[in-house]
């Protein structure tokens, strides 16, 4: 139940691109729904219609959209502002670069409002070409944050380290809160059949690197023919992956299905869950994925190892190596043991360290030292 509001809290306005559930909008709706709760005055302005949109509304938090289709960025500034006047809003909270140009560019205009940014990574700069444009974008928007921004959070230790390598200022500014999800109580029970269901979920962009779990897939199918692979969501290489897919002859055992609603129902269907991103702050997907009883296997990049212990949770990989992987997946799939005691370790490690009260908690107390 929602607590009284308490005299002296921020009025906090969340801004997030919601064109797509990613690991931004995950949070923000995570972090709305536990604001709400201790009693904070929030509202959430995307910037697309979609998912995060209806969730929000579904919970009865105050979300309103700005279609950034046919807006321009000083048409956003401007709606920006007019919300941050008739709410009473103190303190601006954006989640990505163009949001925080947006957000920068209202508090222009309405200088008493306090502006915080989260980074939730720096997926854009692994897995691309950059252009000389993407340079001075995200040249321009770490200037920009670090100058004018009050705060700056990062999800994780490594994304600290990222921002504070490139931007020395900014370190002053950064504080570390990581990523949290409701837990419920109790445990998960696994129970396995036959075939081993691996599954893996997120934006389709190169940061994933979903090429890599084709090829993944394909080492272990040549080992062992009774393995699946389950891929949701969606993005610009959507069609390249599931091409892929169909190069490789790997049709009746690896689907991509595109954006799924029902997340617990996927998370139920697979035994096993699989990263292979280039480089990661703290994945929501993979909280989510272990809070279900999933033993974890994934790279040792960003901040996966402050999530998962190797051996513990699940396996992290320092070789990007398809073969290695495989030898991970098939090891759970051989040993029930190991892969039990993984199981209940990963459940029982994000209800003690990665739950959405205690990240509301922090960022509560962050708001009123802005304050």
């Amino acid at each position: 139940m929602t607590q009284g509001v308490e005299k002296g809290l921020p009025k906090v306005c969340h801004i997030v691109s919601g064109d797509l559930w990613g690991g931004a909008e995950a949070v923000v709706y995570h972090l709305s729904r536990g604001l709400k709760t201790l009693g904070v005055d929030i509202s959430v302005m995307t910037f697309n219609e979609g998912r995060l949109q209806e969730s929000l509304q579904e919970d009865d938090i105050d979300v309103s959209v700005i279609d950034e289709r046919t807006h321009a960025l000083p048409r956003l500034a401007l709606e920006i502002r007019r919300h941050v006047i008739d709410t009473g809003t103190t303190i601006l909270h954006s989640h990505g670069y163009k949001e925080n140009m947006a957000a920068f560019a209202a508090s222009r205009l309405t200088p008493a409002v306090r502006l915080a940014a989260t980074l939730h990574g720096w997926p854009e700069v692994y897995g691309r070409k950059l252009d000389l444009k993407y340079r001075f974008l995200n040249h321009m928007n770490l200037s920009v944050i670090s100058r004018f921004f009050d705060c700056l959070v990062c999800v994780s230790e490594d994304v600290k380290g990222i921002l504070v390598r490139k931007h020395g200022k900014a370190g002053k500014k950064a504080v570390v809160i990581r990523n949290g999800i409701d837990v419920r109580p109790g445990g998960v029970e696994r129970k396995r059949g036959e075939e081993l269901v691996i599954g893996s979920c997120g934006r389709f962009v190169p940061v994933k690197d979903y090429p890599f779990l084709v090829a993944v897939a394909a080492s272990i199918r040549e080992r062992n023919g009774n393995v699946l692979f389950r891929v949701a969501g969606d993005g610009p290489e959507f069609d390249a992956v599931r091409e892929l897919v169909r190069i490789n002859k790997l049709e009746d055992v690896f689907s991509c299905l595109g954006v799924v609603y029902d997340m617990e129902g996927f998370y139920r269907g697979l035994d096993l869950y699989i990263n292979t991103s280039l480089h990661e702050g703290i994945p929501v997907s993979v909280l989510e994925a272990m809070l279900h009883g999933l033993p974890v296997v994934a790279p040792r990049v960003g901040g996966l190892d402050e999530v998962i212990t190797d051996g513990v949770e699940g396996f992290l990989i320092d070789e990007r190596d398809p073969s290695r992987y495989g030898d991970r997946c098939m090891e759970l799939m051989e040993n029930l043991g190991l892969y039990d005691s993984m199981s209940r370790a990963a459940g029982l490690k994000v209800k003690t360290s990665f739950s959405a009260e205690r990240m509301a908690r922090d960022y509560l107390a962050l708001y009123r030292a802005m304050m």
